[in-house]
């Protein structure tokens, strides 16, 4: 993570600014009027994923990590591995950090259980060098030039050794850095040049820092781990490495150095000035961001040759001498033109780390600890482009913006065909709007094309995996304890991994002169060039290359299909392709349309601005699309859809699919489960996310506006609000079942699932959390909307059953008997033993019987439940050789209204035999007569329409 941030790297966003306490009954302190009604209950955090539940996504590794061979790039750039050379690997997981995997056995394997459960197939291990009194590390701190490991008998190199086979054994690869808090205290010729978090800046300064870096790496990568009988350097579980993390020289203050290093780096800079003509200085700028003019542009260039040989050392070190096979990344913070010019110099992948909504200012007084933050420098993801989120916005320099860290802007910046890694992102707790985060990340990685992304992080300390947290109590990073992290968890692995989304080929190509990129301060501002593109990253896929072109610091070409690979990465594109200059006078809108109207696709073009003339920001596949108007970003694709913002009642429709949301801010997301499209699917996964609070929280505004946030404890409540889905299905909508889960995917309870011809509706409820699971488990299932009744068997001596238009409209199985009694007609298998039969049964009259029938053996012995339209009974009866005897008799329901469909359901369980009306139990018996048999419908002079016949194993 981030161990120094100038100002110009961190953004902030915007959120509803509130002022609570929360208790266990509910609000119990302060609040904006609009959130006085909110109900806040208690809702289950067991943090182990139940095996095979809905929320149990480790069936998408193929285990053990490595079979397949070591990673490589493929000819277009994305991950492939060696064995498997034509499958693009996509890669989701977090940062486990600090003392995470320094656990006993049992520890670790709970630990990494939890992590595939969550559909986690990479971890980045961070950082394993440590040598901090509070998390030291696996190294021994000797004042050496020797490295030496920790390797005490259950010590914390055996631990680690354990963690990583654990992880392999589950499918789940491992990146790591190499150098972050090594520390150099008493090595001679490093230890008087720096200390603590500085130590990494004399990487790409001194020649003995490099040697010493090469010992680490070395040390610990040659080191076998005696429970997967590989050295790491051999093992294709390890899939990337970072020569160092995050501390670049422009970030370097050398007032928080030692006067030795203050002295080379005059000496070192004013040689370089000499070797360019230029005579030398008396004093060296104390950091980059305070030089100005010709100074800073020589500064630029001195640090990049800096910066790109000692990377270029490290890189050659890793492969040729120790024969790594992963991608070395590295150069892992700050995205601007000339650091990302460093990446393309010197690196085999784009990697960076970037957080939104980031928040790290901790404090303890004399009510509690917590974190403070400034709410309006902290906006949602859904927000961005609102006009008051700009309006409202702090800036702390001229060019701040929200939009500086802004993920899916990172697009702007990837390479082309060269892999691009997130290796850190997160909106950190306790910012509001934190669940926009995966649903955001997650379909915009995966229609870009990114390889990796690792959020930073699960947790901090030993036990935080499988431990019921409460929210912040670990760090404001964490995500274990924080049940809105952990359900974008789930929806961005979904979204990243099982190709649910269809990935954008790039269609323009930014194109950055080299000289300029490398020797010159401009390009070390984040935004140049890019700071009017925002919209540019919703609508397409964009690639960078670097070439020589000399006075034209940044050009955009158009990708044709005439044009060659070769001649894409050259950077030399024919004048045809090249868009007209793009000033910085205009607006995201104006360079929208620039890009649109470049399209060759006249139709196209034609949808793409029309949906830009109403405010919406439509992607080329058609298949994401951020509303505007709604400061609402969608996902329509046939495995998924989504919804992250403003829901506040809204009716959307999605696909085959609508949802409404009575929260005002929140998301909804709906995933298949089984590799089928959704309208096929026979297990889905749908998250409903509302907000959390931990129990007697705080947030209290400071005059400055300023939020400070008091931590909780445990129960964790749920902002209790409701949904209502609804899809329409190509198999029996009644065959499904809806059920809601706690955090751990435990089911809760079943929840009704109402029927309308081939269209089912569930209400989600948060009072218990936000996920819940649709199931289609029916041993049969019919709607009749084929027009067929195939299967069925008319049984008794007499009666008419046909398949027919009810008054609605739906077709209906009709029992058109008013003057005959005892009608059956039969489906089904004769061996069918337990379950329970139901179906929606609607009579045009006020008397006469109508029902379902169970165990069905032959016309003179089965099981019936009826509902007695005179009486208003329910009866429970057994027909045995032709006798009829009534089992159970009900007192009188209220009567069940002619012209309207009741749902029937007759469930046997061994000798027990239970009716249900309109999902009530009405009558139960006990008999032994019959233990299995058909199901079937029944009308007694009546004339009834049935419909949504299901049968289901009984529980």
């Amino acid at each position: 993570m981030y161990t120094s941030i100038r100002k110009g790297w961190t953004s902030f966003l915007v959120i509803t600014l509130m002022l609570s306490m929360i208790g266990v009954g509910g609000l119990l302190g302060y609040a904006p009027a609009a959130q006085a009604a909110d109900v806040w209950v208690p809702m289950d955090t067991e943090p182990m994923t139940v095996p095979g539940s809905a929320l149990d996504l480790s069936g998408m590794n193929d285990a053990p990590a490595g079979k397949y061979g070591f990673i490589q790039q493929g000819a277009d750039g994305d991950y492939t591995f060696e064995q498997a050379p034509n499958k693009k690997v996509k890669l989701y997981g977090a940062n486990v950090t600090w003392n995470m995997y320094y656990g006993s056995k049992e520890d670790a394997d709970k630990t990494v259980d939890r992590l595939a459960r969550l559909g986690y197939n990479v971890v980045r291990l961070h950082p394993v060098d440590s040598m901090t009194s509070w998390a030291p590390g696996i190294f021994v701190q000797n004042g050496s030039t020797t490295p030496e490991l920790e390797d005490s008998v259950n010590g914390k190199l055996d631990r680690l050794d354990y963690f990583i086979a654990k992880l392999k054994s589950k499918g789940i690869y491992v990146v790591i850095d190499v150098f972050h808090l090594y520390n150099f205290k008493d090595i001679p010729g490093l230890g008087e040049y720096a200390d603590g978090g500085n130590l990494p800046y004399l990487l790409p300064l001194l020649p003995q820092a490099l040697d010493m870096w090469k010992a680490i790496a070395g040390t610990w990568l040659s080191h076998v781990n005696p429970y997967t009988g590989l050295a790491l350097k051999n093992d294709p579980v390890l899939i990337g490495v970072s020569p160092w993390n995050e501390t670049l020289l422009l970030n370097m203050s050398l007032s928080g150095m030692k006067a030795p290093l203050r002295d080379y780096m005059l000496q070192d800079f004013n040689q370089y000035r000499a070797s360019i003509g230029k005579p030398a200085i008396t004093s060296f700028p104390n950091n980059y961001w305070d030089a100005w003019g010709d100074i800073k542009d020589q500064l630029s260039a001195y640090y990049s040759n800096k910066t790109i040989n000692v990377s270029n050392a490290m890189r050659a070190y890793l492969k040729d001498e120790l024969g790594i096979k992963a991608p070395i990344g590295g150069m892992n913070f700050i995205y601007s033109p000339n650091v990302n010019y460093w990446r393309d110099q010197a690196s085999d992948v784009y990697e960076t780390h970037t957080y939104y909504q980031y928040s790290n200012d901790r404090f303890t007084d004399s009510t509690g600890s917590g974190y403070q933050y400034h709410p309006l420098l902290e906006p949602r993801l859904s927000m961005a482009f609102n006009s008051a989120t700009a309006a409202n916005y702090p800036k702390r320099w001229g060019t701040d913006s929200h939009f500086g860290t802004y993920y899916p802007a990172l697009s702007l910046r990837q390479p082309y065909n060269k892999p691009f890694v997130l290796t850190e992102f997160q909106d950190t707790f306790p910012v509001k709007g934190r669940e926009d985060i995966g649903i955001f990340v997650g379909a915009v990685g995966a229609y870009q094309g990114w390889d990796m992304m690792n959020r930073y992080s699960f947790g901090r300390d030993s036990g935080d995996g499988f431990t019921n947290l409460a929210m912040g109590s670990a760090e404001e990073f964490s995500i274990a304890g924080d049940p809105l992290a952990i359900m974008t968890e789930t929806e961005a692995a979904l979204l990243f991994r099982n190709e649910a989304v269809q990935a954008a080929s790039p269609k323009f190509v930014f194109v950055w002169d080299r000289t300029w990129a490398r020797n010159t301060g401009a390009a070390s501002e984040t935004s140049a060039y890019v700071a009017n593109m925002m919209y540019i990253p919703h609508l397409f896929k964009t690639v960078s290359v670097y070439a020589d072109k000399p006075n034209e610091p940044f050009a955009v070409y158009k990708i044709t299909p005439n044009l060659t690979p070769a001649q894409i990465a050259s950077g030399n594109l024919p004048a045809a392709n090249k868009l007209p200059p793009i000033s910085e006078l205009m607006s995201n809108k104006q360079v929208a349309e620039l890009f649109i109207n470049a399209l060759d696709d006249a139709n196209k073009k034609a949808e793409m601005l029309a949906a830009l003339n109403q405010n919406k920001l439509l992607s080329d596949t058609g298949e994401l699309i951020f509303d505007l108007n709604l400061d609402t970003y969608f996902v329509n694709t046939p495995k998924v859809i989504a919804a992250a913002g403003t829901m506040n009642n809204q009716t959307f429709t999605i696909g085959q699919a609508t949802v409404t949301g009575d929260v005002e801010k929140g998301t909804f997301f709906a995933s298949s489960l089984d590799e089928n499209e959704l309208k096929d699917s026979e297990r889905m996964l749908l998250v409903y996310t509302t907000d959390v609070a931990a129990t007697g929280e705080q947030y209290v505004t400071q005059p400055s506006g300023e939020i400070k946030y008091y931590k909780g404890t445990l129960p964790t409540l749920v902002k209790q609000k409701t949904a209502q889905f609804t899809l329409t299905t190509n198999k029996p909508a009644s065959g499904y079942k809806a059920y809601k889960l706690a955090l751990g995917g435990a089911r809760l309870q079943e929840i009704p699932v109402a029927v309308n011809g081939q269209a089912l509706s569930v209400t989600l409820e948060t009072d218990k959390g936000f996920a819940f699971e649709l199931v289609y488990d029916a041993l049969y299932a019919t709607g009749f909307e084929s027009g067929t009744a195939n299967g069925w068997s008319v049984v008794s001596s007499w009666g008419n059953f046909s398949v027919a238009s009810a008054p609605n409209g739906s077709k209906a199985y009709l029992s058109n008997n008013a003057d005959k009694g005892a009608t059956k007609s039969v489906t089904g298998t004769s061996t069918w033993t337990n379950y329970s039969v139901e179906a929606k049964g609607k009579t045009d009259a006020t008397s006469g019987r109508m029902g379902v029938v169970a165990r069905f053996v032959d016309p003179n012995n089965y099981y019936s439940m009826t509902y007695d339209s005179a009486s208003k009974k329910v009866y429970i009866s057994k027909i045995q050789n032709g006798a009829l005897t009534d089992l159970a008799i009900s007192a009188p329901i209220p009567p069940l209204a002619a012209g309207v469909y009741h749902n029937l359901r007759f469930t046997v369980t061994g000798n027990t035999l239970q009716a249900y009306v309109n999902g009530q139990l009405i009558a139960t018996a006990t008999d032994s007569a019959f233990s299995a048999g058909k199901i079937g419908v029944y009308s007694h002079m009546s004339k009834v329409y049935f419909d949504d016949v299901a049968v289901r194993l009984a529980p």
